[in-house]
Protein backbone atom coordinates (compact mmCIF):
# COMPACT_ATOMS: atom_id res chain seq x y z
CA UNK A 1 0.00 0.00 0.00
CA UNK A 2 1.55 3.07 -1.42
CA UNK A 3 0.56 6.41 1.34
CA UNK A 4 1.56 10.26 0.93
CA UNK A 5 1.82 12.45 3.84
CA UNK A 6 1.34 15.50 3.30
CA UNK A 7 2.37 18.00 6.16
CA UNK A 8 4.80 20.86 6.76
CA UNK A 9 5.87 19.84 10.28
CA UNK A 10 8.69 17.84 9.08
CA UNK A 11 9.31 16.05 12.20
CA UNK A 12 5.95 14.53 12.85
CA UNK A 13 6.10 13.49 8.86
CA UNK A 14 9.13 11.84 9.13
CA UNK A 15 8.17 10.22 12.73
CA UNK A 16 5.16 8.70 10.89
CA UNK A 17 6.94 7.99 7.85
CA UNK A 18 9.29 5.50 9.43
CA UNK A 19 7.23 3.59 11.46
CA UNK A 20 4.43 3.23 8.70
CA UNK A 21 7.66 1.79 7.26
CA UNK A 22 8.45 -0.96 10.07
CA UNK A 23 4.54 -1.94 9.32
CA UNK A 24 5.87 -2.52 5.39
CA UNK A 25 3.84 0.25 4.00
CA UNK A 26 5.44 2.50 1.05
CA UNK A 27 5.58 6.39 1.61
CA UNK A 28 6.27 9.26 0.77
CA UNK A 29 6.41 12.87 2.56
CA UNK A 30 5.44 16.62 1.05
CA UNK A 31 5.39 19.68 3.16
CA UNK A 32 3.88 21.84 1.01
CA UNK A 33 0.70 21.29 -1.35
CA UNK A 34 2.85 21.79 -4.38
CA UNK A 35 4.88 18.86 -3.25
CA UNK A 36 1.62 16.63 -2.84
CA UNK A 37 0.45 17.63 -6.43
CA UNK A 38 3.83 16.98 -8.04
CA UNK A 39 3.35 13.51 -5.64
CA UNK A 40 -0.12 12.70 -7.06
CA UNK A 41 0.96 13.17 -10.91
CA UNK A 42 3.51 10.36 -10.46
CA UNK A 43 2.58 7.93 -8.14
CA UNK A 44 -0.50 5.93 -7.72
CA UNK A 45 -1.41 6.18 -4.03
CA UNK A 46 -3.80 4.61 -2.03
CA UNK A 47 -3.89 6.66 0.95
CA UNK A 48 -3.05 10.36 2.11
CA UNK A 49 -2.36 11.93 5.11
CA UNK A 50 -3.39 15.32 4.92
CA UNK A 51 -2.22 18.20 7.10
CA UNK A 52 -5.51 20.32 7.45
CA UNK A 53 -2.94 23.73 7.70
CA UNK A 54 -0.12 22.82 5.77
CA UNK A 55 1.93 25.86 6.10
CA UNK A 56 0.53 29.14 4.47
CA UNK A 57 -2.10 26.85 2.72
CA UNK A 58 -5.47 25.11 3.11
CA UNK A 59 -4.71 21.69 3.17
CA UNK A 60 -8.22 20.82 1.61
CA UNK A 61 -6.80 22.38 -1.52
CA UNK A 62 -5.15 19.41 -2.65
CA UNK A 63 -8.58 17.73 -3.28
CA UNK A 64 -9.83 19.08 -6.36
CA UNK A 65 -6.59 17.60 -7.89
CA UNK A 66 -8.02 14.01 -6.58
CA UNK A 67 -11.07 14.39 -9.35
CA UNK A 68 -7.86 14.16 -12.20
CA UNK A 69 -7.46 10.68 -11.08
CA UNK A 70 -8.34 7.64 -12.14
CA UNK A 71 -8.73 5.62 -8.87
CA UNK A 72 -9.55 8.06 -6.14
CA UNK A 73 -7.48 7.23 -2.78
CA UNK A 74 -8.62 7.06 1.00
CA UNK A 75 -7.85 11.10 2.50
CA UNK A 76 -7.19 11.11 6.32
CA UNK A 77 -7.40 14.39 7.25
CA UNK A 78 -5.37 15.25 10.09
CA UNK A 79 -6.15 18.35 12.55
CA UNK A 80 -5.93 20.17 15.37
CA UNK A 81 -8.91 22.55 14.60
CA UNK A 82 -11.48 20.13 14.56
CA UNK A 83 -14.46 22.45 14.36
CA UNK A 84 -18.11 21.13 12.38
CA UNK A 85 -17.40 23.87 9.52
CA UNK A 86 -14.31 22.15 9.07
CA UNK A 87 -15.60 18.99 9.44
CA UNK A 88 -18.69 19.35 6.61
CA UNK A 89 -16.22 21.24 3.92
CA UNK A 90 -13.95 18.40 4.33
CA UNK A 91 -16.51 15.67 3.51
CA UNK A 92 -17.69 17.69 0.93
CA UNK A 93 -14.52 17.62 -0.69
CA UNK A 94 -14.25 13.94 -0.42
CA UNK A 95 -11.87 13.35 3.37
CA UNK A 96 -13.40 9.74 4.62
CA UNK A 97 -11.77 10.36 8.24
CA UNK A 98 -10.63 12.82 10.27
CA UNK A 99 -7.84 12.24 13.33
CA UNK A 100 -7.35 15.26 15.90
CA UNK A 101 -3.63 15.84 16.61
CA UNK A 102 -2.03 14.31 18.40
CA UNK A 103 -3.69 11.00 17.77
CA UNK A 104 -1.79 7.46 18.87
CA UNK A 105 -0.28 5.59 15.88
CA UNK A 106 -2.31 2.25 17.24
CA UNK A 107 -5.67 4.09 16.19
CA UNK A 108 -4.26 5.07 12.81
CA UNK A 109 -3.22 1.45 11.94
CA UNK A 110 -6.52 0.42 13.34
CA UNK A 111 -8.22 2.68 10.74
CA UNK A 112 -6.00 0.69 8.18
CA UNK A 113 -7.54 -1.84 9.13
CA UNK A 114 -11.25 -0.97 8.36
CA UNK A 115 -9.85 -0.26 5.14
CA UNK A 116 -8.23 -3.31 4.46
CA UNK A 117 -4.81 -1.16 4.04
CA UNK A 118 -3.21 -2.84 6.96
CA UNK A 119 -2.59 -6.01 4.51
CA UNK A 120 0.21 -6.26 2.33
CA UNK A 121 -0.37 -8.97 -0.17
CA UNK A 122 2.03 -10.40 -1.90
CA UNK A 123 2.10 -12.99 -4.97
CA UNK A 124 -1.59 -14.08 -3.62
CA UNK A 125 -0.20 -15.74 -0.63
CA UNK A 126 1.19 -13.89 2.31
CA UNK A 127 -0.99 -11.17 4.19
CA UNK A 128 0.34 -8.60 6.56
CA UNK A 129 -1.71 -7.70 9.73
CA UNK A 130 0.67 -4.85 11.58
CA UNK A 131 -1.74 -4.11 14.30
CA UNK A 132 -1.31 -7.82 15.52
CA UNK A 133 2.44 -8.45 13.44
CA UNK A 134 0.82 -11.38 12.11
CA UNK A 135 1.01 -12.81 8.77
CA UNK A 136 -2.02 -15.03 7.19
CA UNK A 137 -0.79 -17.63 5.24
CA UNK A 138 -3.66 -20.07 3.21
CA UNK A 139 -6.05 -18.87 6.17
CA UNK A 140 -3.61 -19.89 8.80
CA UNK A 141 -2.63 -16.87 11.04
CA UNK A 142 1.44 -17.07 12.47
CA UNK A 143 2.64 -14.77 14.99
CA UNK A 144 5.84 -12.80 14.84
CA UNK A 145 8.23 -11.14 16.71
CA UNK A 146 8.41 -7.18 16.37
CA UNK A 147 11.61 -7.57 14.97
CA UNK A 148 10.72 -10.84 12.86
CA UNK A 149 7.67 -8.78 11.26
CA UNK A 150 10.07 -5.86 10.35
CA UNK A 151 12.60 -7.65 8.88
CA UNK A 152 9.49 -10.14 6.45
CA UNK A 153 7.51 -6.35 5.44
CA UNK A 154 10.70 -5.02 4.59
CA UNK A 155 11.62 -8.39 2.12
CA UNK A 156 8.67 -8.50 0.84
CA UNK A 157 7.84 -4.47 0.24
CA UNK A 158 11.19 -4.81 -1.53
CA UNK A 159 10.71 -7.76 -3.25
CA UNK A 160 12.66 -8.98 -6.90
CA UNK A 161 14.83 -6.32 -5.74
CA UNK A 162 18.79 -6.44 -3.71
CA UNK A 163 18.44 -6.11 -0.06
CA UNK A 164 21.29 -5.20 1.42
CA UNK A 165 22.84 -6.38 4.70
CA UNK A 166 23.51 -2.48 6.17
CA UNK A 167 20.34 -1.83 4.85
CA UNK A 168 18.70 -4.07 6.28
CA UNK A 169 20.21 -3.79 9.84
CA UNK A 170 19.43 0.35 9.42
CA UNK A 171 15.92 -0.36 8.94
CA UNK A 172 14.93 -3.25 11.60
CA UNK A 173 17.76 -1.93 14.15
CA UNK A 174 18.24 1.69 13.68
CA UNK A 175 22.07 0.96 13.65
CA UNK A 176 21.98 -0.58 16.86
CA UNK A 177 25.88 -2.63 17.08
CA UNK A 178 24.49 -4.78 19.34
CA UNK A 179 21.84 -6.52 16.80
CA UNK A 180 24.21 -6.56 13.57
CA UNK A 181 24.98 -10.11 14.18
CA UNK A 182 21.41 -11.40 15.31
CA UNK A 183 20.28 -11.10 11.48
CA UNK A 184 20.90 -14.85 10.71
CA UNK A 185 19.16 -15.78 13.69
CA UNK A 186 16.03 -13.97 12.41
CA UNK A 187 15.77 -15.04 9.73
CA UNK A 188 16.30 -18.96 10.76
CA UNK A 189 13.94 -18.44 13.00
CA UNK A 190 11.45 -16.64 10.10
CA UNK A 191 12.06 -20.00 8.05
CA UNK A 192 11.10 -22.09 11.22
CA UNK A 193 7.72 -20.77 11.49
CA UNK A 194 6.99 -19.22 7.79
CA UNK A 195 5.56 -22.20 5.26
CA UNK A 196 8.37 -23.58 2.40
CA UNK A 197 7.88 -21.38 0.01
CA UNK A 198 9.44 -18.19 1.98
CA UNK A 199 12.50 -20.03 2.32
CA UNK A 200 12.57 -21.11 -1.34
CA UNK A 201 11.93 -18.04 -2.74
CA UNK A 202 14.52 -16.01 -0.27
CA UNK A 203 18.09 -15.88 -1.77
CA UNK A 204 21.07 -14.96 -0.15
CA UNK A 205 23.54 -12.61 -2.67
CA UNK A 206 26.60 -13.71 -0.94
CA UNK A 207 28.78 -10.62 0.88
CA UNK A 208 25.96 -8.32 -0.80
CA UNK A 209 22.57 -9.03 1.15
CA UNK A 210 19.00 -11.08 -0.06
CA UNK A 211 16.76 -10.61 -2.70
CA UNK A 212 12.85 -12.23 -2.00
CA UNK A 213 11.95 -13.26 -5.58
CA UNK A 214 8.10 -12.98 -5.89
CA UNK A 215 6.13 -13.19 -9.35
CA UNK A 216 3.72 -10.21 -8.24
Amino acid sequence: MRILIVDDDKLFAQQLESALLKMGFMVSIANTVDEGVCCLQEIDYQLILLDYQVGSDDGLNLLEHLQLLDRKPNVVLMTSFATKSVAIKALNLGVNHFFEKPFSFRSLLSYLDTIGGSQIEANCTFKFKPTRQVVVFEGKEISLTETEYTLLSLLFTKRNSLITKEEIHNHVYNNDIRSRNSLNTHLTNLKGKLPRVFADNLKSIRGKGYIYESEA
